[in-house]
């Protein structure tokens, strides 16, 4: 969210760059994590466990999905690992399209057991079904998106928020799943996404509308976002984005 508020124009910065501490910091986090999720997942599936932390399968499954889709709408063909290989996890990786990126986030979630209750704080079945959504709608598949938003208990609340050492971050908010809806019903609403601010899903509502350009005043390269350039050195599999 922090790159994202630049390409939004909401912060003050001289520009992203290959180069950008910020850019090499969301990167690197976004497998760091990926590479722990991949490890419980690994966990948490070996038979030794009891029933309840078998539950928090489905939190894997949800999260890496999430990093997954967020990472792909950023930068397009990213690194794709699907399990846990060691420290050295993401070493000489080649890139894949998006669309595979996509297509994977949905098939970890559909592994996610919807049915089960979970305490307050952890990914939910309604958070599940707004990614659903999301991704879905990423991938031009309106019909399921709104199949996903119709399934919602309660769209009249905010469903989901991280909580971090510096707060809680929103995430599906009631704007953000009011304004999905509408989306996916049809309307064109970009303007309505641009004036909520340096919110999760701004970013990605705008690029799949075509308005990112237009409303932040971004050149068409900039839809995506560089990949560092440390990734580069050391990862001969990799190529830039174009226009960087």
């Amino acid at each position: 969210m922090s790159v994202e508020s630049i390409r939004l124009g909401k912060v003050q910065y001289d520009g992203i760059s290959p180069y950008s501490s910020n850019i090499y910091e969301t990167w690197n986090e976004g497998y760091r994590t990926v590479n722990i999720l991949n490890l419980l997942e690994a966990e948490l599936n070996d038979n030794q466990y009891d029933n309840y932390l078998h539950t928090f399968l489905t939190d894997v499954y949800a999260l890496k999905a999430f990093v997954y889709y967020n990472m792909a709408m950023l930068w397009g063909n990213i690194p794709l690992i699907k399990s846990y290989q060691g420290a050295e996890t993401g070493m000489n990786v080649e890139q894949v399209p998006a669309s595979e990126v996509y297509a994977y986030c949905q098939e970890l979630l559909g592994r996610c057991d919807l049915s089960q209750k979970v305490e307050e704080g952890r990914f939910d079945s309604d958070a599940i079904k707004l990614l659903m959504a999301e991704i879905a709608l990423t991938q031009k598949d309106k019909a399921k998106a709104l199949e996903y938003i119709y399934r919602i208990s309660d769209v009249n609340k905010n469903i989901f928020a991280f909580n971090s050492e510096n707060g809680t971050i929103p995430v599906y908010t009631k704007n953000f799943t009011t304004l999905l809806k509408e989306e996916v019903e049809g309307k064109a609403n970009s303007q309505a996404w641009y004036n909520l601010g340096a919110e999760y899903g701004v970013w990605a509502a705008l690029k799949r509308q075509g308005a990112a350009e237009t409303l932040t005043k971004c050149k068409h390269h900039e839809l995506l976002m560089p990949i560092p350039q440390s990734e580069l050195n050391t990862n001969p599999n990799i190529k830039q984005n174009t226009g960087y």
